[in-house]
């Protein structure tokens, strides 16, 4: 350990005992001043009422012993004291990020079709994190907008005034027509980053006042989505996802970015876009994975930077995939009043094996009462892809059941064939 390592030690020693210390101090100093020299019956230190073992006088006796009583209090406080000052020798602890101002050049802005309109934002910070600049002042809606609508705006911030994490810096907005509505400045960050959470602070945290744009769009382009085939039996796996972009009117926009994004989770990463629409204003991606999530795609702004959310449409699809199902009863004659296992399995592609896909999907048996199906019986799809259920024939003779898979996540739903069960 270094000498800076012993100091702090040795402060940190000397408050935790003063703390530990001061209740038992605070009850002397309590006596001290309720045994005061009017009452001289109980005045500490004195053995009789006139001197003690001292020598000296009584009261001065009382007020040495009440001094005495004092110097830990002293002498405490001046260690709390002198361990709340700065060190000389350590490293300082860097102070939090603060928004001193936030502003927009308009607070309208209007945009039509695929031409973007434009605003300014100014913001002044002191002490962002490292001494760097922050990168992005985003703003985000006010208020829920349509589904495909942009979620997010962005301007590229660059400081105009100031040192490195301390200054005032400014960026324009591209806005586009699809973001009509109400919008706010609601942080101010570090450069964007897919791999790590990013350094933002919203302006409402240092009691900045918002800065508020309202979008007035028009002709707004639309973003269409198709899936071929929509229904994929088991066990294909390609598709092709198609993207048409259009104008509010339905006319191709040609030559426009779109990009897609395969995502076995949740989630869209919204870059510049990897196809470009031909004269139909169509963009094709064709999917060879097995996928249980949608696709993302999104029509991109033709200006930077990039965040999540900003873009013209965006919107996800995915097709539905078919199951291979199979159940047959342990035995075809049970006695009345018996019952008879029926054991089956699923397979489904997906992320995992074929087997393990279907894991916690649900199958049901099913019993025919005259021309109506009954539910009977439930189970869950075990992580091998089987399941057992328990078959009761009611009636005496001939009983016929079939297991049903119903349609649930991204599986379509499906029967087994029917079969026989015997009460005899």
């Amino acid at each position: 350990m270094n000498g800076d390592s012993h100091m702090t030690s040795g402060w940190g020693r000397a408050i935790v005992r003063c703390v530990a210390f001061l209740p038992q101090v605070d009850g002397q100093l309590r006596a001290a001043v309720k045994r005061g020299s009017v009452r001289r019956r109980r005045r500490p230190c004195v053995r009789n009422r006139s001197w003690s073992r001292t020598g000296k006088p009584r009261r001065s006796q009382a007020r040495d012993c009440v001094a005495c009583r004092l110097a830990p209090a002293l002498l405490c406080g001046a260690v709390l004291g002198l361990a709340s000052l700065p060190l000389t020798t350590g490293t300082a602890l860097a102070a939090d990020p603060h928004i001193e101002a936030v502003s927009l050049s308009s607070a309208d802005v209007a945009a039509s079709g695929v031409t973007l309109g434009q605003v300014t934002v100014t913001t002044t910070v002191q002490d962002w994190p490292g001494g760097e600049d922050p990168a992005l002042a985003v703003l985000t809606r006010t208020s829920s907008g349509p589904p495909g609508a942009p979620g997010a705006m962005v301007a590229a911030l660059t400081r105009t005034s100031g040192v490195p994490g301390s200054g005032t810096y400014q960026g324009v907005v591209p806005v586009p027509s699809t973001a009509t509505g109400g919008w706010r400045v609601s942080a101010i960050s570090e450069p964007f980053s897919a791999d790590r959470n990013v350094i933002a602070r919203d302006p409402r945290q240092d009691g900045v006042p918002d800065a508020l744009l309202t979008v007035h769009g028009t002709h707004l382009p639309r973003l269409r989505l198709s899936v071929q085939p929509q229904i994929l039996p088991y066990p294909q796996t390609q598709y092709t996802v198609t993207a048409t972009f259009t104008t509010d009117t339905g006319a191709p926009l040609a030559g426009r970015r779109i990009g897609f994004d395969e995502r076995a989770t949740d989630g869209c990463f919204v870059g510049d876009g990897g196809a470009r629409t031909d004269a139909n204003g169509r963009a094709f991606h064709t999917v060879t994975a097995a996928l249980t999530s949608s696709v993302c795609v999104w029509a991109p702004l033709p200006v930077g930077p990039l965040y999540y959310g900003t873009a013209f449409a965006s919107g996800d699809i995915a097709p539905r995939y078919g199951v291979k199902l199979a159940a047959a009863p342990a035995g075809t004659s049970v006695k009345r009043g018996a019952s008879v296992l029926v054991n089956g399995n699923v397979a489904a592609v997906g992320t995992t094996p074929l087997r393990a896909a279907a894991a916690g999907t649900h199958v049901r048996l099913q019993w025919l009462f005259g021309r109506t199906w009954r539910n009977v019986n439930l189970a869950y799809v075990t992580t091998s892809g089987r399941f057992h259920l328990v078959a009761a024939p009611p009636d005496r003779g001939r009983n016929i059941y079939r297991v049903w898979f119903p349609s649930q996540g991204g599986y379509v739903g499906t029967i087994t064939r029917n079969f026989t069960v015997t009460t005899t």
